[in-house]
């Protein structure tokens, strides 16, 4: 099997999910040629540029001619292939292929991992739920969700939001869960993990402080913890984080400190290895029940204890108490609670982070997930070359 991976995905830094379904299918023995050109070079980039502004809009729109361009000219250069994996955020990349000589003949898999709308409206907070720009949002997921022959979700609890959402039939979208790269996230053998004997407990939490991760949940812990010897590290950068530094110093977290640089996958990596309990996501909402984030993915990967939101996308792959400790979503209380226990037991910290382990070898790993990936496109192939003979 020969199948194209096209379009302006990000694969750099803090955007693994690309990269590691193509690594999984290699793995699993497609070829995969790559026709990727992203639109932004780094994270910092994107923020600086995505950001809606006139000037911002003004530098991207030569830079969205030349990407086009340029994916066009190298998709018609390309031999035979099965099918196409667009990728996220790639509403554009399908409207362009299927313009393309030929690309309206071969199967498309889109794998946009959110709903535009959902990110710009009720994620950010960027727009009204009832305004223009959300209605574009909308029409645009759809339009471009009703373009791909397959729909990828990660997560069954955002298959069914997204067929509700988006007014899509169920079997027109497939759940492949996010991964991380397993030669990055993995555990140091013979090197001492976590705090050392009588240190303070290591709590880390690491992102883009956009509001489904709860920062706010997580502070307010902070406080209820003044005296339990645990420290905590919040590293990343985004659209709350000035905010959530403010409110610490209302709150006069001594034991709390923000590590404001975007940290590079092997550096992210180290951090969680040196830590004791990794923290997931904290907000309320549909968004937020919906997925199972990249920094849960990381923690259980190298073997770190998870404590995350209980939500339905975690309890498809996660059982409180036994392989990650799961507290109700936006409940600092409940938080508190729950890192007070896991700072008292070591062993149990030990013995969720290496459950969570074999969870993500399971379920998340690229092997797992190329074998996942691979079973949706040898069906969806399967099902065109059907149609064909019938026609």
């Amino acid at each position: 099997m020969r199948i194209v991976a096209f379009g302006t995905a990000s694969t750099g830094e803090g955007y693994p999910r690309m990269e590691v379904l193509l690594d999984g299918l290699e793995r699993q023995g497609v070829e995969v040629v790559r026709v990727l050109r992203p639109l932004f070079r780094s994270h910092a980039e994107k923020l600086r540029l995505a950001g809606g502004s006139v000037a911002a809009a003004f530098h991207l729109m030569p830079r969205l001619l030349r990407t086009y361009t340029g994916l066009g000219c190298a998709y018609q250069a390309l031999p035979a292939h099965d099918a196409v994996l667009v990728g996220a955020l790639g509403h554009l990349d399908l409207l362009w292929l299927r313009c393309l000589p030929g690309g309206d003949r071969v199967p498309v898999v889109f794998d946009p991992f959110v709903s535009l709308h959902d990110t710009v409206v009720r994620d950010r907070g960027l727009a009204g739920p009832g305004g223009l720009r959300a209605g574009a949002c909308l029409t645009l997921d759809r339009q471009a969700c009703l373009l791909a022959d397959r729909v990828l979700v990660d997560t069954d609890a955002a298959l069914a939001r997204f067929a509700e959402h988006l007014e899509l039939p169920p079997t027109r979208l497939a759940r492949v869960y996010q991964g991380q790269d397993d030669r990055v996230f993995r555990p140091e053998p013979g090197v001492p993990a976590g705090s050392p004997p009588g240190a303070a407990v290591e709590v880390l939490f690491a992102g883009t402080y956009v509001p489904l991760q709860g920062v706010e949940t997580i502070l307010e812990a902070a406080a209820q913890l003044r005296d339990c010897p645990v420290r905590f590290t919040l590293v990343g950068d985004g659209q709350a984080r000035r905010a959530m530094v403010t409110r610490a110093r209302k709150l006069g977290l001594t034991t709390l400190r923000f590590v404001h640089e975007w940290q590079p996958a092997p550096a992210l990596a180290s951090w969680i290895h040196r830590s004791d309990i990794c923290l997931g996501i904290f907000g309320a909402g549909p968004k937020a029940e919906s997925v199972i984030p990249l920094k849960a993915v990381a923690a259980l990967a190298v073997g770190r204890a998870l404590v995350t939101g209980d939500t339905p996308a975690a309890r498809e792959l996660l059982v409180h108490g036994e392989n990650a400790w799961l507290v109700p979503p936006a409940d600092p209380a409940a938080l508190a609670a729950a890192i007070r226990t896991l700072a008292g037991r070591r062993e149990l910290r030990e013995a969720l982070g290496a459950r969570g382990r074999r969870i993500y070898l399971a379920h998340l790993s690229p092997p797992a997930l190329g074998h996942a990936l691979r079973g949706v496109l040898e069906a969806l192939v399967a099902e065109r070359r059907g149609a064909l003979a019938v026609v």
